[in-house]
């Protein structure tokens, strides 16, 4: 199968995106205590309402997709064998390496902790909350993707088995594109953790599956239509903005919502197809380190702002420059790993 270069591509201009996501949810509207707050920003907070409907579930579609291609060279066996090894392994070794080093940080700032850094594993272990971290206890973090991507994997295995691939790709049309997205509108409720929907989440990881991998009727009128998505897009988005700063909740938030989150996946996907999709040594480079960088680059983020705000409240600190020097140390440790790799690989 011809490999899908604008998907590479579309997952790790997502992953360099979650450092200034991440970064501005310091400063978010709606009351989220986040690791560190530093003051509300609506301008910053629209950012992450721009982007924040389709963001990860963008992700899970190309999970999906992925995981087609993944299929087709493995066995069941082999394919939930390689699920544990790349996604719960560092799923739970990071929560120890990664994660717990973010909620210390909360705790101290949020909390006034003022325990040895190990000694607040044991907070971490026992305080069990709403599992967020922000108040120092257990939690999976950035990477609850990482934990959610593992148990969908697996579930998803049975759908599979008994709705083949060739039965859906010939039952498409443009309108069963369309509506599809909507599918996550109706189960949302379903195993919804913190606003987060597993079940949602499942039915973006089969559209990619079915609709994105390799089916050409679906790529096509994607990028065909993708004018059009734009501009429902920019409608919806515009709205979820409008709602975010007026406080509006209602059913019609709700639709428009997820109207703006299926819309800005097709309009991604539709532009990345026609414009993104080839390679080189620098996408791929950053195809490769784009999961080692999605794990680590939280915990750098957090170093640097909770540091710089006890001596300074300056935006262009605590944003800009926290910002830049993520992406300097992200980068760094994802080539050190890389280099490890090497040096054991060439001792074996």
């Amino acid at each position: 199968m011809e490999r899908k270069y604008y998907i590479d591509n579309v997952r790790w201009i997502c992953i360099l995106l979650l450092i200034p996501y991440h970064a501005a949810m310091c400063w978010n509207v709606w009351g989220e205590t986040n690791y560190l707050f530093f003051g509300e920003n609506i301008i910053l907070s629209t950012f992450i309402w721009l982007i924040s409907p389709w963001y990860m579930p963008l992700l899970m579609v190309l999970a999906g997709a992925s995981a087609r291609y993944s299929l087709l060279r493995r066995t069941t066996a082999e394919f939930i064998k390689e699920r544990i090894h790349k996604l719960l392994f560092p799923l739970l070794l990071g929560i120890l390496i990664i994660v717990e080093p973010i909620t210390y940080f909360a705790d101290c700032y949020h909390n006034n902790y003022s325990g040895g850094y190990f000694e607040h594993y044991k907070i971490f272990f026992h305080r069990v909350t709403d599992l967020t971290g922000y108040d120092g206890g257990l939690t999976s973090g950035h990477l609850w993707f990482l934990l959610y991507l593992f148990i969908i994997s697996l579930i998803s295995l049975p759908i599979i088995k008994y709705l083949k691939y060739q039965d859906v790709y010939e039952k498409t049309n443009l309108f069963v594109l369309l509506i599809a997205g909507f599918l996550s509108l109706i189960v949302n409720p379903v195993l919804n953790f913190g606003g987060k929907s597993a079940a949602a989440y499942l039915v973006f990881y089969l559209l990619g599956y079915y609709f994105i991998s390799n089916n050409k009727f679906v790529t096509e009128k994607i990028v065909k239509y993708r004018i059009y998505y734009l501009f429902i897009f920019v409608l919806t988005a515009a709205f979820n903005i409008y709602a975010g700063l007026h406080e509006l909740d209602s059913i019609v938030n709700t639709v428009v919502f997820h109207t703006s989150r299926w819309f800005g996946i097709l309009t991604v996907l539709g532009f990345a197809k026609n414009n993104f999709d080839w390679h080189n040594k620098i996408t791929e480079y950053l195809s490769k380190i784009s999961f080692q960088f999605y794990i680590f680059h939280y915990v750098w983020l957090t170093v640097f702002q909770f540091y710089f705000s006890r001596y300074t409240d300056k935006l262009i600190i605590l944003f800009f420059v926290s910002i830049i020097l993520t992406y300097l140390t992200s980068f760094a440790t994802c080539e050190a790993i890389r280099k490890f790799k090497k040096i054991k690989l060439k001792n074996r």
